[in-house]
């Protein structure tokens, strides 16, 4: 059994979002959101995204006008400008 670390949720019309690091062989990071359907938690989409090896992802948010294909928002923290970020990503990789 493969045990995950749940990084932060937040809910957006209707539906539950989690996130995760998902593990991977090489020096990228990748972090996954589970859509979970509120209504019987059942999952109806997962979203995988590229991150930089030394962002440091503090939360994120769920919103957009469209419900369908909503848009994720990351706040990071970046070390060299000792200043927090926010990073919009729209692109999904599958």
């Amino acid at each position: 059994m493969t045990l995950y670390i749940v990084q932060s949720a937040c809910s957006f019309a209707g539906k539950l979002f989690f996130l995760r690091e998902e593990p991977t062989d090489t020096s990228a990071r990748r972090m996954k959101i589970l859509e979970i359907r509120e209504k019987d938690m059942s999952q109806v989409k997962s979203y995988l995204f590229n991150i930089g090896p030394e962002d440091a992802i503090e939360d994120f948010c769920v919103g957009g006008p469209n419900t369908v294909s909503p848009d994720f928002y990351f706040s990071m923290y970046d070390d060299k400008r000792q200043e927090f970020l926010v990073k919009k990503f729209r692109e999904v990789l599958k």
